[in-house]
């Protein structure tokens, strides 16, 4: 059965390509599967991009203002999916001192 999703071909530098390969290789996923999830994560906030971008453009907001809540927001994802992160890698950590 075909794939029905759109294909995008991506041209990296090669130091990129090594870190997505050896990470894929961490998580025992293809590159095009890392690259899909990554994506995937960060589509929120694409779309908040696009939304702002909009509010910019048709409503003619300042985009100073617009910058700097948009900024606001992903400090605040960001804080939140480190801590997030650390909770799974000591998770993680602790798994692998039982074994």
């Amino acid at each position: 059965m075909p794939n029905v999703n759109p294909r995008t071909n991506l041209t990296l530098k090669p130091e990129l390509h090594d870190l997505i390969q050896e990470t894929a290789d961490h998580l025992g996923l293809k590159r095009a599967q890392l690259i899909t999830n990554l994506l995937e994560e960060f589509a929120p906030q694409l779309e908040k991009m696009c939304i702002a971008f909009r509010e910019i453009k048709e409503k003619q907001v300042d985009p100073s203002l617009v910058v700097s809540a948009f900024g606001a927001d992903s400090m605040a994802e960001i804080t939140q999916a480190t801590a997030q992160l650390a909770q799974e890698l000591a998770q993680m950590q602790k798994g692998k001192t039982h074994d």
